[in-house]
């Protein structure tokens, strides 16, 4: 699988938080944290890509 197929599984996870086991919730941000060091190597998408982390899942900033 691809990883944007790994990210949407994960957020769906995510979303349903409540009834996420932690696990999920870890690889979720696993994931992203990947994510963004892939991006970030690209300029023209690292500041959006940065701003929609913040956005969907505020434990990547306190992880960072």
């Amino acid at each position: 699988m691809s990883w944007y197929t790994d990210l949407i599984e994960s957020t769906i996870d995510a979303i349903k938080f409540p009834f996420a086991s932690y696990y999920n919730i870890y690889l979720f941000n696993t994931q992203l944290l990947h994510i963004l060091d892939f991006r970030a190597k690209q300029p023209e998408n690292a500041g959006l890509l940065s701003t929609w982390l913040i956005k969907i899942n505020p434990m990547v900033v306190e992880i960072r």
